[in-house]
């Protein structure tokens, strides 16, 4: 038991330092021409690909056309283990919320704009300590840019 626990806890050593290589993928699905919801997301990724000091996984842009069954698809690809995380961007994200400003419809939540998932159970420490932490900085980190640009319909 002992010689499986030292492969455990040793297979966790350079863990901060293999982070790279440990792929999020951000998945636009929103269809929007003009979508404000894209290209922070985007942004963001992009920034977070450029780092070089920190620790930071690699987000991997994909195409809408990737995923013709949409979530679906994003789903199998996380329980596939093909990566840890996927960052979805629903479709008609942008839409529902210009008709939700053009006709004043109180009901509507923009809960439902960006989704994100990932799989538990995959390896306890990297998803408690890392997926979930920068899964919340990036939620935050694209917050701060949608409130600091105006959303003109």
């Amino acid at each position: 038991m002992w010689a499986c626990l030292s492969f455990f806890w040793g297979s966790t050593y350079h863990l901060q330092t293999n982070f790279h290589r440990l792929t999020v993928h951000l998945v636009p699905l929103d269809n929007d021409a003009n979508s404000f919801l894209n290209q922070p997301f985007i942004n963001m990724a992009q920034e977070q690909n450029s780092l070089q000091t920190t620790p930071h996984f690699t987000y991997v842009i994909r195409s809408a056309s990737d995923y013709p069954n949409g979530l679906d698809d994003v789903r199998r690809e996380v329980l596939g283990q093909e990566c840890w995380a996927a960052v979805v961007i629903n479709a008609n994200a942008t839409s529902a919320w210009r008709t939700a400003i053009e006709n004043g419809d109180s009901s509507y939540s923009p809960n439902g704009a960006v989704g994100i998932y990932f799989q538990s159970a995959r390896f306890y420490q990297v998803v408690l300590l890392y997926v979930q932490q920068t899964v919340r900085y990036l939620s935050s980190d694209v917050k701060i840019e949608l409130t600091s640009r105006s959303l003109v319909i």
